[in-house]
């Protein structure tokens, strides 16, 4: 039901909602607006992937795996 829905996206609004805060967070160093985004990207992206690691969410497993997957064909076609 609703209920079991809801938490199985938990996890992922409270991640995101993590990861929002600390690049909002970035905003107040007071730096240009290239600066600040030039910051909050990889932050983000950095946060992200690392907490879905650690606590080993499934969607990041799968992606993962296919992301090693696909890296692999293309070492042995290159």
């Amino acid at each position: 039901g609703h209920l079991e829905q809801m938490r199985d996206i938990l996890p992922s609004i409270l991640l995101a909602l993590f990861m929002g805060v600390c690049v909002l967070m970035v905003t107040k160093l007071g730096l240009s607006a290239l600066q600040t985004l030039l910051i909050q990207i990889p932050l983000g992206a950095l946060i992200y992937i690392m907490i879905s690691a650690v606590f080993k969410f499934e969607e990041f497993s799968y992606l993962w795996n296919v992301m090693k997957k696909v890296l692999r064909k293309e070492n042995i076609s290159s």
